[in-house]
Formats: structure tokens, sequence, C-alpha cells
């Protein structure tokens, strides 16, 4: 089974964010905050993501319609969309201690929002499908590039952070690879 991410990413993505990671906190002082907050941030959106997918897939297989099919599709993508949204304000509610990590940082950031704006367009599709095959197919264009350019981008980013924390003696898995949406399709 594909992770969903991410997204983190891609759920993807994909829910509470730790303590650690709320709002209103201040700057992390130095790099290890740093990365554990961002380890926070993905840990929380791999745990929703991994949740978002059983419910989805709970929901597709106890669906006996179409019409319940096309929820089941509906609901995968506003959680993933919600989720991934909840990324782009937790990254955007801090800088790094750094300033020479900020374009990095930024980068990571905006990264999750073009996945998160995918996703809100799949959103508003998957509401505006009539079938299940054309659900079917909207689901399908996860494996086109359009979402394959953006989960890349983000996982590169977050990528980036991994190998400068291990390069600083930090043994830290973010979990980022953001490419595996929704592994789970009606039949």
């Amino acid at each position: 089974m594909r992770r969903l991410f991410w997204l983190a990413p891609i759920g993807l993505l994909l829910a509470a964010f730790s303590a650690a990671c709320g709002g209103g906190q201040e700057d992390p002082r130095t790099f290890p905050e740093y990365i554990d907050r961002l380890d926070a941030i993905f840990g929380d959106a791999t745990t929703r993501a991994d949740e978002i997918n059983a419910k989805f897939r709970d929901a597709n297989a106890e669906a006996e319609t179409d019409e319940e099919h096309m929820d089941a599709f509906r609901g995968l993508f506003k959680d993933m969309e919600r989720s991934l949204r909840r990324v782009v304000d937790e990254l955007e509610s801090f800088r790094p201690p750094s300033p020479i990590l900020d374009e990095e940082h930024d980068e990571l950031a905006a990264s999750a929002a073009s996945i998160a704006s995918i996703l809100e367009d799949f959103s508003r599709r998957a509401d505006e499908s009539e079938s299940l095959d054309e659900m079917r197919e909207l689901f399908a264009e996860l494996d086109e590039p359009r979402y394959d350019d953006a989960a890349l981008r983000m996982s590169s980013a977050c990528l980036l952070f991994e190998y400068l924390a291990r390069d600083n003696g930090i043994d830290v898995e973010l979990g980022c690879a953001f490419s595996d949406l929704g592994d789970e399709q009606a039949d």
C-alpha cells in the first residue's frame, strides 16, 4: 500500500498537530528545535494521512451504490486538502533559526501549498462529478505530471532538511515521500 502522506506528502496529503507545533509559539532557536518541529508536523500529517486512507478504504468497502462510492472519493479529496492546508499553516507559523534557511523553508511551505491547491481543485471537480466513471478518471489524474511534479517538489524540499539534519548529527526521518496519495480506488 502506498503511503498517503504526507504528504506527507500527497497526504498525501492527509487532525491535530502535537502541542509542540501549536500556533503562537516562538520560532525555534536552534537547528535541532527546528528539525523537531518539522518532524512533529510531518509525523502528525502522516498519521492523519493514514487515518484518512483508512476512512476512505472503509467507506469505499461499505459503499453499495455509485453515489456512496463517489462520496468516499469526495471525502478523500476534501480530507487530504484540509490536512495539507494544516501543514502549510504550521510551516508558515514559524521561521527557521537561521535566515540562511529562510528560502528553503519558504520552498517547503510553498510546495505543500501547491499540492493543497491541486487537491482543492480535485475536491471541487469531485463535487461536480456526475458518475463513478468520472470520479475514477479524476482519481487516475493523481498519476499525471501535475501532481507528480508538485509531490516531487515537496519531497525534494523536505529531503533537504532531512539531509541537513543528518549532516548535523540529528537522526530524523521526516517521511518525505509525498507522491503516494490514495492507493485505494473503488473497484
